[in-house]
């Protein structure tokens, strides 16, 4: 199994509610690792998390009414990808674990990220993808599907507060957020 479809995994288990605990740094709303070289800002309105359930979740941020759920997760790349392409990549791999993909990947302007839709019986939700360098960050929205198109302002405001920087000269080559070896299968987070 791919690591992408271990984040499907995570995320999966993360809408579902069975998050675990996992440092973040978090102040003000605003999410910064130095490790992944990303920062990213909670919507208003939305409470930004430091529980994660899979160590490729950097963040959640959830809203109660209506109620909705954002996740960034990040993969380092061994291969060469567009943000593009890794979305195709990722429509496969959701195709293959029954979700029901509803767009083609879509071009966000003002990020250069890759966006799709997809779903299961129960919920709908919105992917951002956004490759620097060599990791590739998503940005995913949940709600049901009475719910989604009440949160996508703020799904919007999320993306295009993601900042990538370069790594601090002091800051090791190894994320903190430990991830999965080449090959290696991963397993959801404890219960």
């Amino acid at each position: 199994m791919g690591r992408l479809a271990c984040i499907a995994i995570a995320l999966t288990l993360a809408v579902a509610g069975l998050a675990g605990p996992v440092e973040a740094q978090v102040e003000g709303g605003r999410f910064e690792s130095s490790a992944w070289r990303i920062g990213i800002s909670a919507p208003e309105g939305w409470q930004m998390s430091v529980q994660a359930s899979y160590p490729h979740v950097l963040a959640w941020m959830f809203r109660a009414s209506p109620s909705g759920k954002m996740l960034l997760t990040a993969e380092r790349l061994t291969t060469v990808y567009s943000s593009v392409q890794y979305a195709r990549r990722a429509i496969e791999q959701l195709s293959a674990l029954g979700y029901r993909v509803e767009s083609e990947p879509q071009l966000h302007a003002a990020t250069g990220a890759s966006w799709i839709e997809f779903r299961n019986d129960t919920t709908r939700f919105r992917q951002a993808f956004l490759v620097r360098a060599d990791v590739a960050y998503a940005l995913t929205l949940s709600a049901t599907p009475e719910d989604l198109g009440q949160h996508l302002r703020a799904f919007d405001y999320a993306l295009r507060s993601m900042e990538t920087f370069e790594r601090a000269p002091d800051q090791s080559e190894a994320p903190s957020e430990a991830a999965p070896a080449e090959g290696e299968q991963c397993s959801p987070a404890p219960q």
